[in-house]
Parts: structure tokens; C-alpha cells; sequence
């Protein structure tokens, strides 16, 4: 958890580069040149958001649990 201003502006960088480059390679098949991404990363990310927040309703943070999930596609997707 971002504790300072500072870390909070390199976790919204962070997301911005990632979220920024899966719509840069947002193509119909899954690629592996920069990170292993699926088909349409960006319509994936947002999935993946929704279906976040969904299961978090309630949760302390709710609101950045679909944050989280979009940004892990970029990071963490595994073929």
C-alpha cells in the first residue's frame, strides 16, 4: 500500500505506462514481444476490472481492486 505522495505518483505512472502500452498492442491475438499479453489486452483489462470490483463490494480499498486486476494483465498474464 503506497504510504507517501511519492509512491502514490510512481503506482499512477506505473499503471499509465501499462494500461498505455496493452492499448499500443491491442491486437486480435495474444503477443509476447514486450510482455505476454491475451487477444485484446485492453478489452481483457477491463474484464478483468469488472469482475474485480464485482467480488470486492465491501472490501476495505474496494475501489482498488479493479485497478489492480487491469494493471496484472500487463504484469502478471501468463499464456
Amino acid at each position: 500500500m503506497p504510504t507517501s505522495a511519492a509512491e502514490i505518483q510512481s503506482l499512477i505512472s506505473t499503471l499509465n505506462n501499462s494500461l498505455g502500452t496493452m492499448a499500443m498492442v491491442d491486437y486480435p491475438y495474444p503477443t509476447d514481444f514486450i510482455e505476454p499479453l491475451p487477444a485484446w489486452p485492453v478489452t481483457y483489462a477491463c474484464a478483468q476490472a469488472k469482475l474485480a470490483k464485482q467480488q470486492s463490494i465491501g472490501l476495505p480499498l474496494e475501489d482498488l481492486y479493479p485497478i489492480n486486476a487491469a494493471g496484472s494483465v500487463f504484469y502478471n498474464y501468463a499464456n
